[in-house]
């Protein structure tokens, strides 16, 4: 299963504190989702699973982001 995560960071351009997309995290369950995003990005924060994207030159959908926050 794929995680999706959220970075809680200061913008460098207006001095805002903002919300971005962190990097995905390939997991069996949520626990061991962050037991991998604690040791490789522990600036990050799970936010959900993906199940679903949408591609950007044809507008299918494949994947849909399930939020839990």
């Amino acid at each position: 299963m794929t995680y999706i995560t959220k970075i809680t960071a200061i913008d460098p351009f207006d001095g805002e504190l903002k919300e971005w997309e962190g990097p995905r995290v390939q997991a069996i369950t949520f626990k061991n989702a962050r037991q991998i995003c604690k040791q490789l990005y522990p600036y990050a924060e799970i936010t959900g699973m993906l199940v679903k994207e949408v591609d950007a030159k044809t507008g299918e959908s494949t994947n849909d982001q399930i939020f839990w926050n």
